[in-house]
């Protein structure tokens, strides 16, 4: 017992999620352990993934980092990247990725704001490993990261955590091992071996490893569908293996409702129209808080009041990204969800400023004058007058 009490007494803290409000539904990433990054395709896994990287990249300069992605090319991970830093670090304008990329490709001049981040990255390029080899398989990543820890620790440093974009591009070994030479091998033992290899690793070098996962390609437009374990596609062993899980939902992907106009000016008026009778009807603005993932209409009236504040923050320029904490082994912190904001066109994801509260009890009216553009539900407790009495006021996190 002595030597376990000394070994927790100096266990290392988690990899911190740059949102508090991430932090409070179980947003750190602990050593030794697998986290995976649930989503349907274009929800945001990479988009999460890169706005990670870019804030760990600049907390301190003795960490390294190792990023395999099957889904960008290393030099377009650099745009996205320099997209999202313009506005991590405070730049005036706001380019997405075919802005950087065209500043590059033809004009061959970097605005001042591209030109700041494109310094800020290069300075860090010599711990940041940017892997694109889509032949790449988990053991060749392992023996990978096995030399770039060894090579850390000369220069006194350590691997701070391996990003991988995404789980199910991965192959668990080379195609000559014996275990794949199985006629009939599924993609399921593929997806279940890697799973299994790249929580060893994390283990092996003492850092998480946080591995993007995609869902089934049903949820992707269905708003209905929230994150789930069960439905990572083509193997569920992914969630068996990790001690962090968190599901992300992307608003607009999901189909819910639109803004109110079209221009700016229209929709920045309608906007204060909806805060104005929101709040004449009971919704509070309050300091983003996580909120309950079940049941399903108490979410879907806390979703509209975070699209409510978000749209009021940033207009056109900005959707709902909710992550869910579907698991969370040692801090216990499940069905939560942390509403954040994604800026478009360049990426950055941030907190919000303030939320719209639901009030305890809705009436049908107040709940659909919000339903219409950010696609919560009417609540209904089966009544003839339509009047639903106390209906969102069980199961809301105070």
């Amino acid at each position: 017992m002595d030597a376990i009490r000394q070994s927790l007494a100096g266990w290392p803290d988690g990899l911190a999620a740059p949102w508090p409000v991430l932090q409070q539904s179980g947003g750190y990433f602990d050593p030794g352990s697998l986290a995976l990054l649930a989503a349907a395709t274009s929800a945001g896994k990479t988009t999460v993934i890169a706005n990670l990287a870019m804030h760990w990249l600049g907390m301190d300069d003795s960490t390294e980092y190792i990023w395999w992605s099957c889904e960008m090319p290393a030099p377009l991970l650099v745009v996205k990247c320099l997209a999202l830093l313009v506005r991590m670090l405070g730049g005036t304008t706001d380019p997405g990725m075919m802005d950087v990329l065209e500043q590059h490709r033809i004009t061959g001049w970097l605005t001042p704001d591209v030109h700041a981040a494109s310094q800020w990255l290069e300075s860090r390029a010599d711990r940041l490993h940017l892997l694109d080899d889509p032949t790449i398989t988990a053991s060749n990543l392992a023996e990978y990261c096995v030399q770039a820890k060894k090579h850390a620790e000369s220069q006194g440093r350590r691997i701070g955590a391996i990003l991988i974009d995404y789980a199910q591009e991965l192959t668990p070994s080379d195609p000559g091992d014996i275990a794949l030479r199985m006629e009939h091998l599924s993609r399921e033992i593929e997806v279940s071996t890697t799973a299994v290899r790249l929580r060893r690793l994390a283990q092996d070098l003492n850092a998480p490893v946080i591995a993007a996962a995609q869902l089934n390609r049903e949820d992707a437009h269905d708003p209905d569908r929230l994150p789930e374990l069960e439905r990572i596609r083509e193997s569920a062993r992914p969630g068996q293996n990790a001690s962090l899980a968190l599901g992300l939902r992307n608003a607009r992907m999901a189909g819910d409702g639109t803004l109110p106009g079209e221009s700016d000016a229209e929709i920045a008026a309608g906007i204060a129209a909806l805060v104005s009778q929101a709040t004449a009807t009971g919704w509070m603005p309050v300091p983003p808080r996580p909120y309950t993932a079940t049941p399903r209409k108490v979410t879907e009236a806390w979703r509209s009041g975070a699209r409510l504040a978000i749209a009021e923050q940033f207009g056109s320029h900005a959707e709902l990204l909710e992550i869910f904490t579907l698991k969370d082994r040692l801090r216990g912190c499940t069905a939560l969800v942390a509403p954040l904001a994604a800026l478009w066109p360049s990426g950055l994801i941030v907190q919000p400023q303030r939320i719209y509260t639901p009030p305890a009890t809705l009436r049908r009216g107040e709940q659909g004058l919000l339903a219409k553009y950010f696609g919560a539900a009417a609540p209904t407790n089966g009544t003839k007058n339509g009047t639903a009495k106390n209906a969102l006021g069980e199961g809301v996190v105070p």
